[in-house]
C-alpha cells in the first residue's frame, strides 16, 4: 500500500535477492515529517490539559494493562 501511496520504493538486495531493501520517496519523507509534527503537537496538547504527571500515569497504566493482558489468555464462553 505504502509503495502503491509513492511513499516508498522496493528493491531486492544485490547480495541477497530474497531480501527486499524499501525506502522513503521525496513525497515519503513529507508525509513522515507532518505525521511526526503534528503526532509531537498532538502530544504536547494532552500534556498542556493533562499536565505531565497524569499523563506519564496514564501511560504507565496503559503499558502495565497491556503486559497483563498479553500475560493472561483471553477467556472463550461457551
Amino acid at each position: 500500500m505504502l509503495r502503491d501511496l509513492g511513499y516508498v520504493t522496493q528493491a531486492s538486495d544485490n547480495g541477497d535477492h530474497r531480501r527486499r531493501l524499501l525506502q522513503l520517496t521525496p513525497l515519503g519523507k513529507r508525509v513522515e515529517a507532518q505525521a511526526s509534527a503534528l503526532s509531537k503537537a498532538e502530544f504536547d496538547r494532552w500534556v498542556a490539559i493533562m499536565g505531565e504527571q497524569k499523563l506519564l500515569d496514564l501511560l504507565t497504566m496503559l503499558q502495565t494493562a497491556s503486559e497483563l493482558l498479553l500475560d493472561t489468555p483471553a477467556q472463550t464462553t461457551k
